[in-house]
């Protein structure tokens, strides 16, 4: 294999998804910075990529994306759960739900518990509120309409169970229900790669290389220098003098680092990689938000099913594409509500959103036959996602070759009393389905089915069934502890120049979906980086 030596750049960015984008875009503004940008996946080229509903095709597609399987779990009888996440230009943020939530205050509290200093909720609160702002012109999330009769009927629900309304659901510190926003503007998918790089590339002092593997970070006298990747079949090398901002995601931020020799030392010899720096906390403390499915069938031809006659879905496609309306132009559930599983909690634990359909299934074709499967029907389901799990797992290493997929161990329901909050959670929303605002929409119970009422049968359907939602966090985590990647600036401890910027220095994770925070934690390490840069001397 040959290599090349590219010319230094002053920040060199490895990942072009939702951290990446926004890092980039930013640093860039300063017409001095010299910015490079490695994505291993493709640009987003797909008009699928900026249709709303054209997630369903977009995650069954065969490019575009990471497909990564778990270890069996043995908190789900011994289940391997698929997790797909973005491989292109703006990564998950490219093919996400495009949900918009920023979490309550007390969530980044226990980030500055953990020694997150500068982290607090007063200090991020003005990047989320320029991040929402509408005059700024970089997310400004929109709240849906929700007028779909499901969509109405579950508002109303809510409210005879005496949830506040709270349209936005934002930093929620109490039970409530409400419409969500969405990174839709226009009928179109309007997130990172859209909000940030899109005015960005233009800009001389921005190259964006795309289909790069990155293999490790080149590190000379504990500092630093450079990163190497693999482009079009050339090994090159690409060096940057003020910083390289490690932005590849949960889970393959720490296999860049571990390939570096950053990382437990035991682990590093073990695949014959020479240790650098001896972090043990890299890999570890992964997190994300386990969820269920309630699922109940419709006697009215109102779901996605009925939508998803070629037709009808052909022509919508269209439609969202050119003019940005009709039904593909939005996503199929608008409404959610934060609940509490145990009344004595000071937070919500359960965050219940309504989806207009039992799953996204392929379309149906005239003459074809259908499938009899017991989901291939009109019905609504309601996923069922507990916020703050104390769950912990681990990205390891399969191999030293940057080729081989993570080993991935989630732990999921491995600590005492989250089965617990998803029952109630169960529970809780079979009662507000039975509420008469759904009287004309609600069908039989599919899932789990209406004859399983105790806990014991509950806790075996979850365990069969529970799945995750793509919220990976916390493996480089921020902290002063042993357990500690980064530091409040975000640099990697022991290594001078080099940061780690993406969800994956979470502590804990936030109580709702984790895209906002993470926009908010690129935004905040952008200005990190240029106040030093700035600073004098």
């Amino acid at each position: 294999m040959t290599s090349r030596t590219d010319r230094p750049r002053d920040v060199v960015i490895v990942g072009g998804g939702t951290a990446g984008a926004v890092l980039a875009a930013r640093l860039s503004e300063d017409p001095a910075r010299r910015v490079l940008l490695i994505e291993a996946g493709p640009e987003a080229r797909s008009p699928l990529y900026r249709i709303p509903l054209g997630i369903g095709r977009l995650r069954a597609a065969r490019g575009g994306l990471w497909r990564d399987t778990s270890a069996p779990e043995p908190g789900l009888d011994g289940r391997q759960l698929d997790l797909v996440t973005g491989r292109v230009v703006g990564g998950s943020a490219a093919i996400n739900g495009m949900v918009y939530l920023r979490p309550p205050p007390a969530d980044f509290d226990r980030w500055v518990a953990r020694g997150a200093t500068g982290w607090d909720a007063n200090a991020l609160a003005p990047i989320f509120a320029r991040m929402e702002d509408t005059a700024q012109g970089t997310l400004a999330p929109r709240l849906a309409r929700a007028d779909h009769d499901l969509d109405q009927a579950f508002l109303r629900a809510c409210d005879a169970a005496g949830l506040r309304r709270a349209d936005g659901l934002a930093a929620a510190q109490d039970p409530c229900a409400g419409r969500l926003r969405f990174t839709i503007r226009d009928g179109r998918r309007h997130s990172t790669p859209q909000a940030y790089l899109t005015p960005a590339r233009a800009r001389p002092n921005l190259q964006i290389v795309t289909g790069a593997t990155a293999l490790s970070i080149v590190v000379e006298e504990g500092r630093a220098r450079a990163v190497r990747f693999r482009h079009r079949g050339v090994e090159c090398r690409a060096a940057a003098e003020d910083a390289i901002c490690v932005a590849a995601g949960a889970l393959r931020s720490p296999l860049l680092l571990m390939r570096s020799g950053i990382g437990p030392a035991v682990a590093l010899r073990r695949h014959g990689i020479a240790v650098v720096a001896d972090l043990p906390g890299v890999g570890g403390n992964l997190q994300t938000h386990v969820d269920v499915a309630l699922r109940i069938a419709c006697p009215a031809p109102i779901t996605l099913h009925s939508l998803l006659r070629a037709e009808r879905i052909l022509p919508a496609m269209a439609q969202a594409l050119l003019f940005g309306s009709g039904p593909a132009a939005r996503f199929p559930g608008e409404v959610a509500a934060f609940l509490r599983s145990d009344p004595n909690d000071t937070l919500p634990d359960l965050l219940c959103h309504l989806v207009e359909g039992l799953g996204i299934r392929g379309i149906r074709w005239p003459l074809l036959r259908a499938s009899a499967g017991p989901l291939d029907r009109d019905g609504f389901s309601c996923r069922i996602m507990l916020l703050r799990p104390k769950s912990r797992g681990r990205v390891d290493l399969r191999s030293a070759d940057p080729r081989d997929p993570p080993v991935l161990r989630f732990a999921h329901l491995s600590h005492p009393g989250e089965m617990a909050r998803l029952i109630a959670g169960v529970r809780r929303m079979r009662a507000l389905f039975a509420d008469p605002a759904f009287a004309a929409l609600r069908g039989a119970e599919i899932e789990p089915g209406e004859a399983l009422r105790d806990d014991a049968a509950l806790a075996a359907w979850i365990r069969a069934r529970a799945d995750m939602q793509c919220h990976p966090v916390g493996t480089c985590a921020i902290g002063t502890d042993a357990q500690a990647v980064v530091d409040p600036a975000l640099r990697v401890i022991g290594i001078d120049g080099l940061r780690v910027v993406d969800a994956s220095v979470m502590p804990t994770i936030v109580g709702a979906n984790t895209f906002a925070t993470t926009v908010a934690i690129a935004e905040r390490a952008a200005r990190l980086i240029a106040d030093v840069r700035s600073a004098p001397g």
